[in-house]
């Protein structure tokens, strides 16, 4: 039953959404959204803030966990293009990269 679906993950500049669809139906099954607001640091060309992207990771993880409640095996994440545009840092302390890592990626 899980192969009917596809979760589909859209990262932009001021939320993060999550769809699961059914792909025989066409119908969306699930629609989850988390506002993460960084739309104004990536805008004024400033590094995000290390709390914003420890919120967008957690709001992936409560996404990606649905995904696997479904059972789904197929699902992609994009990423906007204003995410390409952010200014990365490098954290010295855990030597960490902040930023677009959050891109579009394959299939998984």
């Amino acid at each position: 039953m899980a192969d009917n679906y596809f979760g589909a993950i859209l990262v932009n500049v001021t939320s993060m959404e999550l769809s699961i669809v059914n792909l025989k139906t066409g119908q969306r099954a699930e629609h989850v959204k988390s506002t993460v607001a960084i739309g104004e640091n990536i805008y004024n060309h400033v590094y995000i803030d290390l709390q914003t992207v420890v919120d967008a990771a957690e709001a992936l993880r409560g996404f990606l966990q649905i995904i696997k409640d479904y059972g789904i095996t197929r699902y992609k994440i994009w990423g906007s293009q204003a995410l390409s545009s952010a200014p990365t840092q490098t954290l010295s302390a855990t030597s960490s990269t902040c930023g677009p890592a959050l891109g579009s990626t394959g299939y998984r």
